[in-house]
This record gives structure tokens, sequence and C-alpha cells, in this order.
């Protein structure tokens, strides 16, 4: 486990260079129709409620920032200090007193179990290799209260026959082969494992927003 969180630490030091303006061009250029844009999806699933929420794998702060609003309260973890450093500028240019980014592996969160309201991931859980994902949501689900929500947004084969090829190549030439894996796991089962239920998928440009409940 160390040796990943080594190596996603070196990886995401070199990212954070370029990290925000590869997330603008995503938008600009994939997401470019709101409909079909996840992060959009999902900041209408959560409620201006009074709600706890983690967000894991908060990477540069940019899922929190779609979803946060005054009532809420968010933690965001993230193993990389200088992904984190990013999140906290955008945060204070911001004035978001109710936001906190924090560093801390999201394996083994120093949370009381039962805390949250709502879990949130955000394109983060394909970077794990299997055991390692399935460490991480057997712990998001310990912190969960019962009945919480966790929303989990990431790469899904697209229904349009071009940009599949294109999002095919891209997979091939950027990431390893356990990413293209990623693609097909079976997410009832994997949610079973680790103390979830299926509650529902929504199919986005090459993406996914999946939503598990705490318990059976």
């Amino acid at each position: 486990m160390k040796d990943n969180r080594d190596s996603m630490i070196r990886k995401y030091r070199l990212f954070s260079v370029f990290y925000d303006n590869a997330f603008r061009a995503l938008e600009n250029l994939v997401f470019i129709d709101k409909v079909k844009n996840p992060r959009l999806a999902l900041a209408g699933r959560i409620p201006d409620e009074k709600l706890e929420i983690l967000d894991v794998c908060c990477g540069s702060g940019n899922g929190v920032l779609a979803v946060v609003r005054p009532n809420h309260r968010i933690i965001g973890v993230d193993v990389s200090p200088d992904m984190l450093a990013l999140a906290r500028r955008k945060q204070e240019k911001l004035g978001l007193r109710n936001v906190e980014f924090v560093e801390m592996d999201a394996g083994k969160m120093t949370f009381p179990d039962g805390r949250f309201d709502i879990a949130m991931c955000w394109f983060g859980l394909h970077e794990m290799e299997y055991d390692l994902m399935m460490y991480i949501l057997r712990d998001v689900n310990r912190v969960l209260k019962d009945g919480g929500r966790f929303y989990i947004i990431d790469y899904e084969n697209d229904t349009n026959r071009a940009r599949q090829l294109l999002f095919r190549m891209y997979l091939r030439v950027c990431y390893p082969a356990h990413v293209r894996e990623f693609i097909e796991y079976d997410w009832k089962s994997i949610l079973a494992q680790t103390g979830f239920r299926l509650d529902f998928t929504e199919r986005y440009t090459i993406s996914k927003l999946t939503c598990a409940v705490k318990g059976p």
C-alpha cells in the first residue's frame, strides 16, 4: 500500500503543474453538453441541506466546488499535497469557509465510524488497482452513516462510436491496463462486497454516475 501511495504522490506532483488546465479543456471539449456533464449531474443530486459530505481522492477540488452549498460541511481528502495546494487556493479565492481539504490516505481515514451523510468520488477510483480500490471502498463505507449515499463518477464506455474509439485510444496511450479493466467491473458485485447496495446508475459522456447506499 505504501508503494502505491508514494507512487501517487510523485505522479500528482507532476500532474499538478498542468492539471487544472487539462480539466478546463475536458469541460470545454468533452463535456460541452451540460446535460451530459456528470459533474453538473452530481451537483443536482445533492440537496442544499445540513449535510456533512466527504470527497474521497478530491484532487484539486473540482468535485467539491461543483456541489458545495451554504448548508454543507465538506471535507476533501487526498494523499497529494501538491493537488491539495491547488484546492486550497481555489477555496481561499472563493472564500469557502464550509470546506476543508485534508492530506489523508483514503484507505486509512482517521474519521470516526458513521460520521458522514454523503460521500463522493470524482474520477478517482480508476487510478487504483483493484485491491487498493476495494480497501478504499470499505473505509468509505465505514465512515458513512447507515443509509448514507456514496456517489461515484468515473469512466464508462460511450454510446457514440466515434467518441468511444477516441476514448479507447486515449486509455491505451495514457493509462496502464488496469484502467481498461476498471471499465468492465461488475459494480453491483463490488459494492455488495464492500457493504453497499447499488441504488442507480446514469450514463454521461465517457462517464457514469453510480449511486450506492450503505447497508443491505
